[in-house]
């Protein structure tokens, strides 16, 4: 830590604090080092409280099931993400924890689940919204996955893929099987088909979920390019 301080301008009291809550969220001692470091460099380079960056980070990591060592993967993603597109990182890191458990049932990653949240903020939907709507599409996935006739028919015929490629795809790589449908669904508007209708049979007919998605659907590749951004950051 003393070495640490030397490298971060971040005082060595500030990072025992960070280390303080490393231990208190369930960082291991072989973690902490790790943990100490990339909250502290979080604290610098963006709007992020260490206190908000350190809990965020950590309940992303216990619902994605992330090693210790990849907490400075999900920094850099999320960071990525804030420098790259018209989104904070607070509110990137908000919106994700609304969505996560979702997202991960689904088989979503959490690169993918920053992604999501990051689309979501640059087109102005709330927090709140915006990771409601989305979990709860990944939540219609997942029942078309287990035998959801009525769900995989919708997804099949908004996509275009037909029931097998769907299927394939959101077992491959759920997160761009939303992508997919949000597109569908723009192509939809674009042709004046009913989209309440639409959603209505996938149980998304609620105006908050309907305007989340659309918004996200009219920002054309947004998604595409928040995915690519978020999974080489984590990557790298």
């Amino acid at each position: 830590i003393r070495d640490l301080a030397l490298d971060i301008p971040v005082t060595t009291s500030a990072l025992n604090q960070i280390g303080e809550l490393g231990g208190q969220l369930g960082v291991s001692i072989s973690g902490l080092e790790n943990f100490i470091e990339t909250i502290a460099k979080l604290g610098v380079a963006t709007r992020l409280s260490t206190e908000n960056a350190a809990l965020g980070l950590a309940r992303l990591s216990e619902i994605f099931q992330l090693p210790e060592g990849e907490i400075d993967n999900l920094a850099s993603s999320l960071v990525d993400l804030g420098n790259n597109f018209a989104a904070l990182e607070d509110e990137i890191l908000s919106t994700s924890l609304r969505l996560a458990a979702g997202a991960k049932v689904a088989g979503a990653t959490v690169a993918d689940t920053l992604a999501i949240a990051t689309a979501l903020q640059a087109v102005g939907v709330q927090s709140q919204a915006g990771g409601t709507a989305m979990a709860r599409v990944f939540q219609a996935i997942t029942i078309a996955l287990q035998g959801g006739t009525k769900e995989m028919r919708v997804f099949a015929q908004v996509t275009g893929l037909g029931v097998e490629g769907f299927k394939q795809l959101a077992t491959d790589d759920p997160a761009q099987a939303l992508n997919a449908f949000l597109i569908g669904l723009q192509r939809a508007s674009d042709e004046g088909r009913n989209l309440v209708a639409i959603l209505d049979e996938l149980g998304l007919k609620q105006q908050r979920t309907i305007r989340a998605l659309l918004a996200v659907g009219e920002a054309g590749d947004l998604l595409t390019r928040t995915l690519v951004t978020a999974n080489t950051a984590f990557e790298a």
